[in-house]
């Protein structure tokens, strides 16, 4: 994966909150729970918060940049298990 992903529409506060967090160059893991709560890899955060203009309320949006996409994904399990 090259370039750049956007994170927004985001409508979590517990997300919002850590996404208000967020300092460039963080480097947090690439999670999506929406295909199968796996972790397919490794990205570094490129810019500050900023308002998510999908949204008329005080939502947050954020820009990553991947590291390392991982050749297998991670299940959530797995992690849980390795903890």
């Amino acid at each position: 994966m090259q370039g750049v992903f956007k994170l927004y529409g985001i409508r979590s506060h517990a997300a919002k909150n850590n996404i208000a967090q967020m300092q460039k160059e963080d480097k947090v893991l690439w999670y999506s729970s929406s295909q199968g709560k796996k972790v397919f890899g490794i990205m570094k955060v490129s810019s500050k918060p900023y308002t998510d203009t999908t949204s008329s309320n005080a939502w947050l949006a954020i820009d990553f940049k991947p590291v390392t996409t991982f050749s297998i994904a991670v299940t959530l399990d797995r992690l849980n298990k390795n903890v």
